[in-house]
């Protein structure tokens, strides 16, 4: 799969064009920063090379794969809230009373003690599964944990989860479709999800 951005002034008969030339089958758009996700069939290399020459396209690059970060708890259940000064601001008054915290991650469990009761809202981006786009069920237990982590420290805050990783993978096209949900609703959003390599459509989201 690719990403494809598109000229802002370029016509639909050329973007068609781009499409048909190169054999894409269009799976979705990203209205919100201009960008197609597409399918084809081929050397991903050849096409992307091809795909940069029409004069219709201004990027193309694949719909890249980053990983959920392993979660280390090796320093005890608190080592996080030391890390970060958390005594210091429960302390001071601050316990996020009020706040909306994005977690984008493999989603959540509602039921769990530390999340029931706390999920603002909910939207899952996984389009390939079989869970509605209103079902973040938590498969994996990774989202549930950064969940937890979240409120352990903000504890009066409140969430909103975006469900974006499958199998502990996440696309950058799901990325971004939750980035964009979710500084909508959210003013702190929290990915503990890595990759290497930049990616326009990420920092366009």
């Amino acid at each position: 799969r690719i990403l494809v951005k598109f000229h802002p002034g370029a016509s639909q008969e050329h973007r068609h064009d781009a499409m048909v030339r190169y054999g894409l089958t269009h799976i979705r758009t990203i209205p919100e920063i201009g960008i197609e996700l597409h399918e084809f069939d081929g050397d991903p290399t050849t096409r992307k090379f091809n795909l940069k020459r029409h004069p219709a396209v201004l990027d193309v690059e694949d719909d890249g794969i980053a990983e959920g970060i392993p979660l280390d708890v090796a320093g005890g259940d608190e080592w996080y809230q030391q890390k970060i000064g958390a005594d210091f601001a429960w302390a001071n008054g601050y316990r996020a009373s009020g706040e909306l915290i994005a977690v984008l991650d493999s989603g959540t469990t509602l039921s769990h003690p530390f999340i029931s009761g706390k999920v603002a809202a909910a939207k899952n981006f996984v389009l390939s599964e079989t869970q509605t786009a209103n079902d973040v069920t938590d498969n994996e237990g990774h989202g549930t944990a950064t969940s937890s982590l979240v409120l352990a420290v903000a504890v009066d805050a409140n969430l909103v989860i975006g469900r974006v990783m499958s199998q502990n993978y996440a696309s950058w096209s799901n990325l971004a479709l939750g980035i964009i949900w979710a500084k909508d609703l959210a003013k702190i959003i929290s990915i503990s999800i890595g990759g290497s390599g930049d990616s326009f459509t990420l920092i366009d989201a």
